[in-house]
C-alpha cells in the first residue's frame, strides 16, 4: 500500500481505538489483560502501517520516529511474552500524542 491518505486514515482509527480502549488509569491498564492486549494489537497495526508508508514520505516526515515504530511493532509481534507493559503505557502516554497531531494535521490539509 502506497496510498498515504488511506494510511493516515487508518492510523487515525487505530489511535482513536487506543484512546477509547486504554482508560486513564495505569494500574488498571497493567492489571487488565484484555485492555493491554487490545492496546498492543492497535500498536502492532500502527507499526505495520508505518512500515507500509513509502520510504520517501517517511524521510520527508523525519520528525516522526517511523523506524522506531516499525521496530517496536516487531518487538510486540516477536517477543510478546517479554513485553514490558510500563514501556507500552509510556509510549501511549508520551509518544502517541505527537503521532496523533501529525496524522490529524495531515488529514486536515488533505480536505
Amino acid at each position: 500500500m502506497n496510498d498515504v491518505p488511506d494510511c493516515m486514515r487508518r492510523l487515525a482509527e487505530h489511535i482513536r481505538r487506543i484512546d477509547e480502549g486504554r482508560g486513564t488509569d495505569k494500574d488498571l491498564f497493567l492489571a487488565n489483560h484484555t485492555i493491554h492486549d487490545y492496546v498492543v494489537f492497535q500498536l502492532v497495526q500502527i507499526g505495520e502501517l508505518a512500515r507500509k508508508l513509502p520510504e520517501g514520505f517517511r524521510r520527508e516526515q523525519a520528525a516522526i520516529p517511523w523506524q522506531e515504530m516499525i521496530a517496536f511493532r516487531n518487538v510486540l509481534v516477536h517477543n510478546y511474552e517479554a513485553l514490558d507493559l510500563d514501556v507500552v503505557w509510556n509510549i501511549v502516554e508520551s509518544d502517541l500524542p505527537a503521532l496523533r497531531r501529525f496524522v490529524l494535521d495531515y488529514m486536515d490539509k488533505q480536505k
